[in-house]
């Protein structure tokens, strides 16, 4: 699994990854085990997407051609399942 993903959404947001730690985001352990990409609990990366408010597949990529675009068709049904849910919540 990469994280280019994660690391590339906090660079366009201007949110240093030292301040993720700094904020209680993520223990400085776990930030270098993103860095290395290595494993790391699917409750950190959720809890990442709630923070970033992002979907999982943003995060993270396999490393094989053909399950990345398998995550960047489930990364565009992640985007528009938040639009519907937000839309969703406009109206209550």
């Amino acid at each position: 699994m990469r994280y280019d993903g994660l690391f590339l959404l906090l660079r366009e947001r201007g949110i240093r990854r030292t301040e993720l730690v700094k904020k209680g985001v993520l223990s400085a352990e776990t930030l270098m085990r993103l860095r290395r990409n290595e494993s790391v609990s699917l409750h950190t990366i959720e809890h990442l997407s709630r923070y970033l408010d992002c979907g999982l597949f943003d995060l993270m990529a396999s490393d094989s051609a053909a399950e990345n675009e398998i995550n960047r068709e489930n990364g565009e049904r992640n985007a528009v399942f938040r639009h519907k849910m937000g839309a969703n919540q406009h109206k209550t």
